[in-house]
């Protein structure tokens, strides 16, 4: 009888410690699963106050023109997500041309605690405009100086061009196009067009070394030389240079007048000379000058030729409206 309820005694107190156990670890999964719960809940908030914060900052530097720059600190405001409120709190300081914007995002997370988070970005003075070269994209190689071809002139898929000094002219001139260098002069039919030519049309052709430099000459004879709508009637001149060859043309068609000329230049630096035939250079009224319109690197040379007595047009009016209403710096060339 003793031993029996020894047994039976035994096995009540390990059921009792059994359900105990299994209590404690009910009790243990329920605070894990809440604390869970909360650390989910606060890694979502934190996740929507870095949007909220990164929305404020990329509206702080999405600045119009550098008056936005230059402006007042944008007004602290409130933003609610899932039942969360968010209170963003912006500071700006200008320091050396740089803007250092800060957003510090408050919100009282579910259980109880205060929580903040604080992003920070800067932004130089600089116009917005030039944000558009980020758009440009990335080249695979440096791409050399292009020299810009006459009209009429034909390029081949080698990336050479043939163009002829004048539009009657028996000789014509194969380029590089990415240096402006001529290789070769070939002889053609005084009546062919360059934009016809083609490298089969060229048997006759010698190794030529130059550089092409071609523009026009024009003509303002009037006590007000405009240089920007000069259209009087050309005088007859020649072109020269330190070139092996030198050409030039009559151009009037369409109300447009105007010599047109092309020289293959032997030397670096220097410029062509105007010839003329029937009249001179000279300082009085009976007497002309020769202009040189503004030119950089390898640009056309272009002149303008008005009376002897008058200065080159320079700062002063007249402006172009097709030229942004920028006023026309000539220099004086001959004599």
């Amino acid at each position: 009888m003793n031993a029996r309820q020894d047994q039976q005694g035994a096995s009540l107190v390990e059921g009792l410690v059994a359900l105990l156990v299994l209590s404690l670890s009910l009790v243990a999964t329920v605070r894990l699963q809440t604390w869970l719960r909360q650390h989910s809940d606060l890694a979502r908030e934190r996740s929507e106050a870095v949007q909220h914060a990164q929305r404020a900052l990329e509206t702080q530097r999405g600045l119009r023109d550098l008056a936005a720059f230059d402006g007042d600190t944008p007004r602290d405001a409130c933003a609610s997500t899932n039942a969360t409120t968010f209170r963003l709190e912006h500071d700006t300081a200008i320091q050396d041309g740089l803007k250092t914007g800060r957003v510090t995002v408050h919100w009282q997370h579910r259980g109880g605690n205060e929580q903040q988070l604080q992003l920070a970005s800067s932004t130089a003075r600089l116009a917005p405009v030039y944000s558009a070269l980020l758009d440009v994209p990335p080249q695979d190689r440096v791409l050399a100086n292009q020299r810009v071809s006459g009209t009429g002139a034909r390029t081949f898929p080698d990336g050479r061009s043939v163009v002829k000094p004048t539009a009657d002219s028996r000789i014509a001139w194969v380029m590089d196009n990415a240096t402006g260098e001529i290789q070769l002069q070939c002889t053609v039919a005084a009546s062919a067009q360059a934009r016809d030519l083609r490298l089969e049309d060229l048997p006759n052709c010698e190794p030529f070394s130059a550089r092409l430099v071609r523009g026009f000459i024009r003509f303002a004879l009037s006590a007000t030389p405009d240089p920007l709508r000069a259209n009087d009637a050309p005088l007859p001149l020649s072109v020269q240079a330190a070139t092996q060859r030198c050409e030039s043309e009559v151009i009037a068609g369409d109300g447009d007048r105007f010599i047109a000329y092309a020289c293959a230049m032997t030397s670096v630096g220097t410029e062509p000379a105007l010839v003329p035939q029937g009249w001179a250079f000279g300082l009085t009224a009976a007497t002309f000058k020769a202009c040189r319109y503004p030119a950089s690197g390898r640009a056309p040379r272009n002149y303008l030729v008005i009376r002897g007595d008058l200065d080159c047009p320079n700062a002063a009016p007249p402006h172009d409206p097709q030229h942004n209403g920028a006023p026309l710096v000539t220099v004086q060339h001959q004599p």
